[in-house]
This record gives C-alpha cells, structure tokens and sequence, in this order.
C-alpha cells in the first residue's frame, strides 16, 4: 500500500469513528490540564476499529502525550517529556516590527 492510500484510508476512517479531534482534544484537556499542540489520527486495522488520536499538551514544563480511543473516547497517558530552553525560561523570541503599508485608492 502506497502512503496516499494509507493517508485516503485515515482520512475516511476519521471522518466515521464516533470521536472526532475536537472531542479527542477536548477529553485530553480534561485528564491533563494544558495547551493541546498537536493531534494526529491513526487507523491501524483500515476500518477504524483499531482507530486512536494522539494528542499532545503543554502542561507547566512537560510535553505530555495522550492517546484517545476514536470510538469509546478513553484517554490513555502514554509519556511526559520535560521541555528544555526558552520554553521552560519564559523568554519570548524576539520579534521586529513591520510596518503596515500605506494603500491609497
């Protein structure tokens, strides 16, 4: 099977399991307080039987990684990744104004 099949096949499977990302993201929330960063659906039996998101959220200075069930919603925590550098210090990545551009009409 060729990646587009594979992809085409997760695109229709996510589009009929009973949770969708939103709902997936919204029960991590719950179990893990933070920012979700990330989801990602897999189907692994092609029928979305076996069929799971993964969601990752910030929470304080760890990366935290959940799986959510696509057809019964239970949230699996599988690792916590502490995060290192600017993240953790609070500093912001320096930004440069750019000014807006005059438009005359």
């Amino acid at each position: 099977m060729n990646a587009n099949n594979a992809l085409n096949e997760d695109l229709l499977a996510a589009t009929k399991v009973s949770i969708s990302m939103m709902d997936a993201i919204n029960a991590a929330v719950k179990e893990v307080s933070g920012i979700p960063v990330a989801a990602e659906f897999e189907n692994s039996d092609g029928e979305g039987a076996e069929a799971r998101w993964f969601i990752e959220i910030i929470s304080g200075n760890a990366a935290i990684d959940l799986e959510v069930d696509a057809t019964t919603g239970k949230v699996t925590r599988l690792a916590d990744e502490p995060i290192e550098g600017d993240v953790i210090q609070g500093e912001e990545a320096s930004s440069t104004e750019v000014p807006l551009e005059k438009t005359d009409k």
